[in-house]
């Protein structure tokens, strides 16, 4: 007789072995039974179930396991119930309990009743992996009939965590089914994604960019130094021993406040270029700074500056920064 390879853990784990319940597991048992009894006298089979099994759990004795497979019938989880009557069996002639011969005859009467899917599996040379209702099947398994349960089942084929190809087949009452899957025409329908190999990349246009950047910033606070002398030189010029404005709109200046005014002058207009240059020469360094190919194989998609521009007025001075942010 078939049982169902990825039966519920209750069957595949907590069944398998009888271990002598503590004596605070067996009250917690006792009342998750009688919460289940209580339930499932109120016609709630499916909230019966769980309490059946988890007092089963904590307590393995035969008759929570009897309530289990009575439950699971009721609840139409068939291949569930079909291996907790065949586990109740077991248990039974362990225990030498005559409600042995009342689980067999349950067992024998569900039988039929329980839907057979069988996977005709043809490997290739890549290993993939089949699920049947998000369990996976061992390869043992493959074109051996095994229990589900009588509702929609999905088969998959997976390649780690990537579903390939996927299946959806309804089984009713008693029937039986054999489903064919040729793993290598699937693997190749669906070859593996290859990462590009990252390429090393040189820190070289990033040092050059801040090397420019920093030439840059040095012109602009040699034109603010520039223009700081060329103002105090003007000051100067426009004292009492240099130009002097007369009531008739004229103004005289002294060859002292004349030298004034025209080193200041000087220092006013090498300053701006210098400013002009370093505004400039800083926005290149940016831009080569911030347009060197990064480590990261992303980011090219990430947002980022993408071009930055001195700007002048007569008010003043700035940079214009273009781009993605």
């Amino acid at each position: 007789m078939c049982r169902p390879f990825f039966a519920v853990m209750l069957v595949a784990a907590s069944l398998s072995t009888a271990v002598p319940a503590r004596a605070d597991d067996a009250a917690a048992a006792g009342a998750l039974f009688a919460d289940g009894k209580a339930l499932q006298e109120a016609g709630d089979w499916a909230g019966a179930c769980p309490k059946f099994e988890a007092s089963f759990e904590l307590d393995p004795t035969l008759g929570t396991l009897l309530n289990v497979a009575d439950c699971r019938e009721h609840t139409n989880d068939l291949a569930v119930a079909l291996a907790a009557w065949e586990r109740a069996i077991e248990l039974a002639k362990e225990k030498k309990d005559p409600r042995e011969a009342f689980a067999t005859e349950r067992r024998d009467k569900l039988a039929p009743r329980v839907p057979k899917l069988a996977l005709d599996v043809s490997q290739g040379a890549e290993k993939l992996e089949v699920f049947v209702d998000g369990k996976p099947v061992p390869e043992a398994q493959f074109g051996l009939p095994f229990d589900v349960e009588p509702r929609e089942v999905s088969i998959e084929v997976r390649r780690g965590d990537d579903v390939l190809e996927s299946k959806k087949t309804t089984l009713a009452e008693g029937a039986s089914e054999r489903v064919s899957l040729d793993l290598a025409a699937i693997a190749k329908a669906h070859p593996p994604r290859t990462k590009k190999p990252q390429e090393e990349v040189s820190p070289a246009q990033r040092y050059a960019g801040i090397t420019i950047l920093s030439v840059g910033v040095g012109a602009i606070a040699t034109f603010a130094i520039l223009e700081g002398a060329a103002y105090a030189q003007r000051a100067e010029a426009d004292g009492p021993s240099g130009c002097v404005d007369k009531p008739d709109g004229t103004t005289y200046c002294s060859p002292q406040g004349q030298d004034l005014a025209e080193y200041a002058g000087d220092l006013a207009e090498i300053g701006q270029w210098m400013g002009i240059a370093g505004l400039t020469t800083a926005a290149v360094g940016l831009t080569v700074f911030l347009t060197a190919p990064k480590e990261d194989p992303d980011a090219k998609a990430k947002a980022r500056v993408t071009a930055v521009a001195p700007w002048l007025l007569p008010s003043g001075l700035g940079v214009v920064v273009g781009g993605r942010l």
